[in-house]
């Protein structure tokens, strides 16, 4: 946020616990930062009565209690919600506000795995990829009852390409065509087709990954690291590569 944030003098002896990832916060900051950085994770469960009642209580605002509760006998949407809670706290500007609705309305429209997948293609996009291929495993590995079979076949398709596009920025690129291949399977896209061609291009032709080959693509893209990182973060990035290694493993039962 821009602007200068004036703390609530309140916390909470007892914090609030967020239902859909169980995360605890203590102060109304807490609260609206939580909001921002989630909010393709927001469902209805936010629209909580105790919430409101340990807005009122435990930090002592009691306006914006009343506000919520009133948006809640009036069966307001959970944007609405959201969007009481950072506007009375100050914690957002008008532009802010209307990035936020725009997003809690689209995120409205769209099923938890849906939401999810949204999360972690924003780790894959700021290059997250452990991150990132935990998340998309977690949600291969759930089905989605709101969707129809097609819908969710396609989305576990682009989930898998997604995949492949993590192998292929680490040089794995044999690993790549095989997620491109599956997603390929499931979506019909032809972008993953085309992914899966320009894979294979690249591949070298073995098949699982040795230890050699795990130092061969640490090596590479130690190299593409800009200059000036220490040896924590080297040390981070094998760890990554660690991670990436595994999953892939667990995938394909290499």
């Amino acid at each position: 946020m821009g602007q200068l944030i004036l703390c609530h003098p309140y916390t909470a002896q007892n914090p609030y616990t967020i239902a859909i990832t169980g995360a605890k916060v203590y102060a109304i900051e807490e609260l609206c930062y939580y909001l921002c950085e989630n909010l393709y994770l927001i469902d209805d469960s936010i629209l909580d009565l105790q919430l409101c009642k340990w807005i009122g209580t435990e930090l002592r605002l009691k306006e914006l209690d009343f506000k919520l509760r009133e948006c809640l006998q009036k069966k307001a949407t959970r944007t609405d919600f959201v969007e009481t809670i950072l506007k009375d706290s100050g914690y957002c500007d008008e532009k802010e506000l209307y990035q936020i609705r725009q997003v809690l309305n689209q995120m409205m429209e769209k099923s938890e795995k849906e939401r999810k997948k949204i999360r972690a293609d924003r780790l894959l996009k700021n290059k997250k990829y452990a991150l990132a291929m935990q998340e998309y495993r977690k949600l291969l590995s759930k089905k989605e009852k709101t969707l129809s079979a097609k819908e969710e076949r396609k989305l576990n398709g682009n989930i898998w390409h997604n995949i492949g596009i993590i192998y292929a920025n680490l040089f794995l690129f044999e690993q790549a065509e095989e997620c491109f291949e599956t997603a390929y399977s499931l979506n019909y896209s032809g972008q993953s087709f085309e992914a899966q061609t320009r894979a294979k291009e690249y591949a070298d032709g073995h098949t699982g990954i040795t230890e050699h080959e795990k130092e061969e693509v640490y090596q590479r893209f130690q190299k593409k690291m800009p200059p000036g990182k220490n040896e924590g973060e080297r040390t981070q990035l094998k760890k990554m590569l660690e991670i990436l290694f595994t999953e892939y493993k667990k995938m394909y039962g290499r």
